[in-house]
């Protein structure tokens, strides 16, 4: 069977029955941010209150952001987007499937990562010699430290 935009079944391949997919996005979105909460040890309420009122003005209800937790309804985009932007974790990340969690945490490595591919050429390459003189300075400074580069 070739899938199309109007395949009226799910497709039947290996991949499709891999346990990649054995979710739907709203339990994907759902367990996603249950682990992104417990993580940063944020609720409902302080993440609705965080996030304010949103373009159309109405603020973000505390019932919204459990909704999404919780994985009931279906949520609005802008509302799926406003709480990916507060909790720095990119929507994608959010409805994957078995994405690893431990990542929720450090929103500063986002970041910095975002920040990196904001770079253009020449400043991605000044920065990775400036971090490659910084950890040969250490070395110097320190030669007894053991190198831990896999």
């Amino acid at each position: 069977m070739i899938a199309t935009l109007d395949t009226p079944v799910s497709v039947r391949s290996r991949v499709m029955r891999s346990a990649l997919h054995n979710k739907t996005a709203q339990a994907a979105l759902s367990a996603n941010l249950k682990a992104a909460f417990a993580k940063r040890k944020l609720s409902a309420r302080g993440v609705a209150k965080a996030i304010g009122p949103g373009a159309d003005g109405k603020e973000m209800s505390n019932k919204t952001v459990s909704n999404l937790v919780n994985g009931v309804g279906a949520p609005q985009f802008d509302t799926l987007t406003a709480v990916a932007e507060y909790l720095h974790i990119p929507i994608w990340q959010l409805l994957c499937p078995q994405i690893d969690p431990s990542h929720f945490g450090n929103q500063v490595i986002h970041e910095l990562v975002e920040s990196f591919c904001s770079l253009s050429e020449i400043g991605r390459a000044r920065l990775l010699q400036n971090l490659e003189d910084a950890v040969i300075a250490e070395h110097v400074r320190h030669p007894s430290r053991k190198r831990n580069v896999p």
